[in-house]
């Protein structure tokens, strides 16, 4: 079964302004800066109800092999 979600991006780059609407609804609105990809993405997959998880590693551990 798929679904169909609706995202729109709405930029004012002469404020540096950004709101993201899901299915017409804003879901996020701010600055440039009040956006953190690494924080925002998650929660952004969790609400268009894409399955994602985090895992811990070592980047260092990576590194050496």
């Amino acid at each position: 079964m798929s679904k169909s979600v609706e995202v729109e991006f709405r930029l004012d780059a002469s404020c540096e302004m950004l709101a993201v609407y899901i299915n017409g609804k804003c879901w996020r609105e701010g600055n440039y800066l009040d956006f953190d990809f690494v924080r925002d993405v998650p929660s952004l997959l969790d609400k268009l109800g894409i399955e994602n998880y985090e895992e811990e590693y070592s980047y260092e551990d990576e590194e050496e092999e």
